[in-house]
């Protein structure tokens, strides 16, 4: 198993090589829009494109008949607001 130690990033566990990102997707939303990135696009730079290149864009990515429709609603600032996931709703 591989152990992931989180200490302002995501380091593997008695490495010094970074693991990942600890980002929450809001947070990259709204850096994104400040770059000046069109929030349609941002906004599928965080579903569709990971989807296509998990290859599971048929089933997540999209609102779509017959997708999973988990969706984050935003308040105005971009922050999450609720979260309706698997028919549920959060937070």
């Amino acid at each position: 198993a591989v152990e992931i130690v989180v200490a302002g990033a995501a380091y593997l566990k008695n490495e010094r090589r970074l693991a990942g990102s600890i980002a929450s997707v809001d947070d990259l939303l709204r850096m994104f829009v400040s770059m000046n990135i069109p929030l349609i696009d941002a906004v599928k730079m965080l579903s569709l494109t990971p989807a296509k290149l998990l290859k599971k864009d048929t089933e997540i990515g999209s609102i779509r008949v017959h997708k999973k429709a988990d969706i984050v609603i935003l308040d105005e600032s971009m922050k999450v607001e609720h979260v309706l996931c698997n028919g549920r709703i959060w937070k």
